[in-house]
């Protein structure tokens, strides 16, 4: 590794001693020298990363994951403005690519760094990347910026991410994740009956999926999301039921849809099928799913059973979320939301909030959002509590420290609603 790394020194124009010096490190170094070693290419070698492989960024970010908080922030930040500066997925702008932009952009602005981020923000960032940073108090010193390109709620913004993407995906019509990512946009406005013409072809060639994978494998459950959010909930499940035939056995992928089909049949109110379909995957697959999404299972199935009256069968799986709700504070959150809990919700809004790794995503709870989706009333009653747990003195006051209120023109698409 060593004599790797001095050989980049003095091959400033051998492009392949670079390509070879991030596998090596991908393979055998650390976060942080994955991180360095990105820098070091993006300088003498950029389109070394432009080209990189989006299976080594995953790697790359995976390394980060064992870090401390504020060590593994840090070396994020450095691989997300290393990837954006080197114009990483950036045309045509993916999703991927999306979020690296707006990780950048972040970067920039908590380090100070005034230049970089006033060029990051004219480089028409994505929008939910203004909207994070419009929200948290960490970026005051852009808000007026932001306040004037989001003056609409955003909604200029949210048309031309999905008219870019829409160019990208009409360019790659057989792109999986670039139709995927036109979907996206066009949820995030609201536009449900546009996504689904938009994937029609894709989602339909089910003969494609063994073949594709994963990324179609999203695609499906993109598609599944827009007939969730027009209501039509039993398609919806059928789109999701589809995919997972092909067996969560060969395809481990397909756990995380299954999970998310939960979500759907609650929707749905077939509450019985929840128990059943949350049952089956904890006695089958419980080894391949992560803590983040075992919390889903069990609050999957906690709301189950108190849909159903079954409340004492229910605290069997609160207990569960209970002992460890920093592995997933949204699956917790809405457990608690099911049982209408106001105190217990209000309770972790605050806790959140005082916690810089899940604060971001709790201040996404405080956007209002202008855009509608479809909501059966057992959907607008989770909602409600976490409404009232939000509007308590005491969550308020702790909000203020941390963040403001905003309206925003598009629907929860890529946010957290618990």
């Amino acid at each position: 590794m060593a004599a790797l790394q001095s050989a980049t020194a003095q091959y400033d124009g051998n492009p392949e001693v670079f390509r070879i010096w991030i596998a090596y490190e991908l393979d055998l170094g650390t976060a942080e020298s994955v991180a360095k070693a990105l820098q070091r290419t993006r300088a003498v070698q950029p389109k070394i990363v432009t080209m990189l492989d989006e299976r080594w960024v995953q790697a790359a970010m995976q390394k980060s994951q064992a870090l401390a908080p504020d060590k593994r922030q840090s070396v994020r930040e450095d691989i997300c403005i290393a990837l954006a500066d080197a114009g990483w997925q950036q045309k045509p702008r993916t999703a991927f690519g999306s979020q690296m932009a707006g990780c950048a952009l972040a970067a920039h602005s908590l380090r100070g760094e005034k230049a970089q981020t006033g060029a990051a923000l004219a480089n028409e960032p994505p929008v939910d990347a203004l909207l994070t940073l419009a929200i948290d108090r960490r970026h005051q010193s852009l808000w007026p910026e932001i306040d004037r390109i989001g003056k609409d709620g955003f909604r200029a913004g949210l048309e031309h991410d999905a008219a870019r993407a829409a160019t990208a995906a009409k360019a790659t019509p057989r792109d999986y994740q670039a139709v995927t990512y036109q979907m996206q946009t066009l949820r995030a406005l609201g536009r449900f009956q546009e996504a689904l013409v938009a994937g029609k072809v894709l989602a339909e060639d089910k003969a494609q999926f063994e073949v594709v994978g994963g990324d179609a494998f999203w695609l499906a459950n993109e598609y599944a999301r827009n007939l969730q959010a027009l209501g039509r909930y039993d398609e919806a499940i059928a789109a999701v039921d589809g995919v997972i035939a092909l067996g969560l056995d060969r395809y481990p992928d397909l756990v995380s849809m299954a999970i998310n089909r939960g979500d759907m049949l609650l929707s749905a109110g077939r509450y019985q099928a929840v128990i059943d379909a949350m049952a089956e995957l904890e006695a089958r697959h419980f080894g391949r799913i992560s803590a983040y999404g075992k919390m889903w299972v069990w609050a999957n199935r906690a709301c189950a059973l108190r849909a159903l009256g079954r409340d004492e069968e229910a605290k069997v799986d609160d207990a569960k979320l209970s002992a460890r709700p920093d592995d997933n504070w949204g699956a917790a959150t809405a457990a608690a939301a099911c049982r209408d809990d106001t105190d217990a919700v209000a309770g972790m809004l605050v806790t959140r909030l005082r916690d810089s790794d899940s604060r971001p995503a709790a201040l996404g709870l405080f956007i209002t959002f202008d855009g509608r989706e479809t909501r059966t009333p057992f959907d607008k009653k989770m909602r409600q509590t976490v409404a009232n747990a939000r509007a308590r003195p005491e969550v308020q006051a702790e909000f203020a420290k941390y963040g403001r209120s905003i309206r925003y023109a598009g629907t929860t698409q890529g946010w957290s609603e618990f």
